[in-house]
């Protein structure tokens, strides 16, 4: 009898065991390789609220037996400033280039705060945040699917958002949603037209995007928004954070950072030609983060060419 009920307890306990390994687990998108870890409620709601759907699981054992790439990422505490997975002399050049990016406006009452859609929900947190601070009657998102989204997403960009600003207590009347627009371009046009076909006046407005996406933002909304002789004045935020916070297993690793910089600048420098911006300075500054950016190996993200130099540095 005493046998028989070790056996059971024994049993018992691998089963126990095997349940453990197998609900807390790793969920790996197929399509830009980023990892979530958790439980498989907590791949349900990610599901729930993104509409990911290309996401296979795993155990926690046999992504460490694989060698998963990002496991180290995941597991590190941030300690001090320093950006995990960038190398001293790569993190020196891509703060120059942040700090080009970012502008640092400060705020003001508008009319509406305007979240434009991507893959990092920290901008719908902000957007629903100045909403509840007051620092706006009316909150819009916009965006259906882009670079950043396509083939990741199954629900519109400006849906998830409504999501989080739900959950944060935002009343829905007090939300408009854009969900068409795939580039920033038409998220500056569509919102535009949004507001005017729903008689909400905007001479004042609050852009909210990804910190290193505030420069060519603003020099979009002064492209693209038609307002017909009127003035608009607009604001640009972002979620408050410093380099070193921004990496993710959601949004991206320190890499993804660099190259996400790299392609923002590139459309800094080429859109104007286009009538996608108006023309900016690009500090010399700025310009040697992206000279040896690339020369170390980075590669911008979202371009045509593979490899892409700006004019002046062709032939050095």
């Amino acid at each position: 009898m005493l046998t028989i009920l070790t056996k059971v307890q024994s049993r018992r306990s691998l089963v126990q065991e095997i349940s453990r390994i197998f609900a807390h687990v790793c969920f790996r998108n197929e399509v830009n390789g980023s990892w979530l870890t958790g439980n498989r409620s907590h791949l349900a709601a990610q599901r729930k609220t993104t509409g990911i759907r290309n996401v296979t699981t795993s155990c926690a054992l046999c992504a460490k037996r694989r060698g998963n790439p990002q496991k180290k990422e995941l597991s590190e505490k941030k300690t001090g400033q320093h950006v995990r997975g960038m190398d001293n002399e790569s993190e020196k050049w891509a703060r120059v280039l942040w700090d080009y990016l970012c502008l640092h406006q400060s705020l003001e009452k508008s009319d509406v705060i305007i979240g434009l859609g991507c893959h990092d929900v920290r901008v719908a947190e902000r957007s629903a945040d100045l909403f509840l601070e007051g620092l706006a009657p009316w909150l819009l998102f916009t965006g259906y699917l882009g670079n950043q989204t396509a083939g990741v997403w199954t629900r519109p960009e400006a849906d998830v958002f409504l999501d989080v600003a739900l959950r944060m207590g935002v009343p829905r009347g007090n939300i408009l949603l854009e969900t068409e627009a795939t580039n920033t371009g038409e998220n500056i046009r569509f919102s535009y037209r949004l507001l005017k076909e729903n008689n909400i006046p905007a001479r004042r407005v609050i852009l909210v995007q990804q910190p290193f996406m505030e420069r060519r933002v603003f020099a979009t909304f002064l492209r693209q928004w038609h307002d017909q002789g009127e003035h608009t004045h607009a604001i640009v935020t972002s979620p408050q954070m410093g380099i070193s916070a921004y990496p993710h297993p959601t949004v991206g690793t320190a890499t993804d950072l660099i190259t996400y910089m790299l392609g923002v600048l590139e459309r800094i420098r080429d859109y104007p030609q286009k009538g996608f911006q108006v023309e900016q300075e690009i500090t010399p500054s700025a310009l040697s983060a992206y000279q040896w950016l690339l020369y170390a190996g980075y590669i911008p993200k979202f371009c045509r060419s593979k490899f892409a130099v700006l004019p002046h540095l062709k032939n050095e």
